[in-house]
């Protein structure tokens, strides 16, 4: 059908760019006799370029055309389960607002291929387990700051717990207070013990001065 090459859409510009004129024109011989349910294999083979990207053209065309059936469909469906009453204009207006903006979907094919999401910080990974993430910039300040211990502690602990921390550099910067806090002393007893000594009174003088108060 016609339709199929209606919706190809320019993702394979460059590749197609660069084949020479005789292999472009085979090329669009051979989606066209796709298109028009004729045979198109001799010609596919005619060409290795073509033999190579005409399956890739044909796939990407068959799953736009897949996804276009599908949501018309849908349409067709929500059709005949009803419409807005007589002389409901209000409701009338959404309907016509849904149905461009489901026509506008059905024109715009799916992305050809899986699209990553970006990833804006570069991090890479570090510890025994290799499941720590931080940028360059963090990693320098854990290293100068003596905690680079903290990172193969945290990679166990993340690979043993199965844990999940919004940020791995703040995580250490934790632990590291803690462990500082953790290791300064608690009991008073022994706090006044590392208290100086005064050496300011007369020790012989406060003890006749106590026997002569008895």
């Amino acid at each position: 059908m016609i339709e199929r090459l209606q919706i190809m859409s320019g993702d394979f510009a460059e590749s197609i760019k660069a084949m020479p004129n005789e292999s472009v024109g085979l090329l669009f011989k051979a989606l066209w006799a796709y298109a028009m349910d004729e045979d198109f294999e001799e010609i596919v083979r005619s060409d290795p370029r073509v033999e190579t990207l005409f399956p890739v053209i044909k796939n990407h065309i068959d799953r736009n055309e897949e996804y276009r059936k599908t949501k018309a469909e849908s349409g067709r469906r929500g059709g005949k389960a009803g419409g807005a009453p007589i002389g409901n204009t209000n409701a009338s207006k959404s309907n016509q607002i849904k149905a461009n903006q489901s026509k506008s979907k059905q024109n715009k094919p799916p992305c050809p291929c899986p699209c990553p999401s970006p990833n804006p910080i570069n991090k890479k990974t570090y510890g025994v387990r290799e499941n720590v993430l931080l940028t360059d910039e963090e990693h320098q300040k854990v290293i100068e700051a003596g905690l680079t211990d903290l990172i193969d502690e945290l990679s166990l602990y993340i690979d043993s717990k199965g844990a999940k921390y919004k940020s791995h550099y703040s995580t250490i910067l934790a632990w590291a207070r803690r462990r500082e806090k953790e290791s300064k002393p608690k009991n008073k007893e022994y706090q006044f013990q590392q208290m100086p000594k005064r050496t300011d009174y007369d020790i012989e003088a406060l003890e006749k001065k106590l026997i002569k108060n008895l």
